[in-house]
């Protein structure tokens, strides 16, 4: 099969299946949406890996990424547990807050969707207050 030939597959009413072999095809969708999948077994159970969604995943990288996700099924690996662990370890550790001071002095602070924005001046006393230790002050 080639991408022009996925392209022409036109959705019905049910989604169907068209296969490209070895395990793997792509499932049209009635709305349109066309997904690569693979059918596999593994300790004797029927599973299925996602591949990709096309266009964005053509039919040269889904059959790739087929044989890459047999080449770990031959080693007795489920390939959705080890995507699942590699993204695991690839994800960035989230911040609780993110500090941007700019050079005109002001100083904007981050925490998740919210956003404080402190002038010049409003950082200044904030630094001074954070500095003066162990006296007492009072938030007006």
């Amino acid at each position: 099969m080639t991408d022009a030939e996925i392209l022409a597959l036109k959705p019905k009413a049910k989604s169907y299946k068209v296969s490209i072999g070895k395990g793997a095809y792509i499932s049209v969708m009635p709305n349109g949406r066309k997904y690569w999948r693979l059918r596999y077994r593994l300790n004797g159970k029927e599973n299925k890996y996602a591949l990709g969604v096309f266009p964005a995943v053509s039919v040269d990288q889904a059959k790739a990424a087929r044989e890459s996700a047999k080449a770990l099924i031959r080693k007795g690996i489920n390939p959705s547990i080890a995507r699942r662990e590699e993204r695991a370890k690839s994800r960035v550790p989230r911040c609780l807050f993110r500090l941007v001071l700019s050079l005109n002095g002001s100083l904007t602070i981050e925490a998740g969707k919210a956003t404080l924005t402190l002038t010049p001046a409003q950082t200044q006393a904030l630094t001074a207050f954070l500095n003066s230790g162990t006296e007492k002050h009072s938030v007006v």
